[in-house]
């Protein structure tokens, strides 16, 4: 259930945060302002991308799933983070 809550909200949340990003750090070059309408034609524009589609929606398929299989490993469990 998680991984198909992480491939709903990955493709909506991600590219809106972005738009939100490019807006704040240079109006002028991305509509003018930050409003709801700006933030929605480039988060969409985000999404209709070529390139996203090519790497970013097929890593939102596979790391939940490849990770639910490593995180049921022992050694996943059994491992210490130290630094």
């Amino acid at each position: 259930m998680k991984s198909l809550i992480t491939i709903i909200v990955m493709p909506t949340i991600t590219p809106i945060m972005a738009a939100i990003g490019l807006i704040s750090f240079d109006p002028s070059n991305w509509g003018g302002g930050l409003s709801v309408g700006n933030v929605v034609a480039v988060a969409f524009f985000g999404v209709i991308t070529l390139p996203l589609w090519v790497t970013y929606m097929p890593s939102l398929v596979i790391a939940p799933i490849i990770m639910r299989k490593i995180s049921q490993k022992i050694n996943f469990r059994k491992f210490l983070l130290k630094y």
